[in-house]
């Protein structure tokens, strides 16, 4: 499936997109979260933030605009943003377990 068709049947909500998605992508998606995360204590969330990731690509796919780059680009994006948000929700949640403990 070429990215054009997929992003069409994602738009559609076609779950065989979504398959065709993890398919072409699913390595990509995942260097990207390994990227941010560090450590293999963080990296044990990795299948979280890739599900995450799919229903944010599934939810905003309206959103994605070939003129302004490649669709690889955009996921890319996607994914770090859910990476970024994810670890920044990790981190208050363990400042406020600590501030409870004292």
């Amino acid at each position: 499936m070429t990215d054009d068709e997929l992003v069409a049947a994602l738009a559609q909500h076609q779950e065989a997109a979504l398959t065709a998605l993890i398919d072409q992508y699913g390595d990509f998606i995942r260097q990207v979260v390994w990227h941010y995360l560090q450590g293999e204590y963080m990296r044990g969330y990795t299948l979280d933030i890739e599900n995450r990731s799919y229903y944010q690509i599934w939810q905003k796919i309206a959103l994605y605009n070939p003129s302004k780059g490649a669709f690889k680009s955009w996921l890319g994006t996607v994914v770090k943003n859910q990476t970024l948000d994810y670890i920044r929700a990790w981190l208050a949640l363990n400042r406020m377990w600590r501030c409870r403990r004292r």
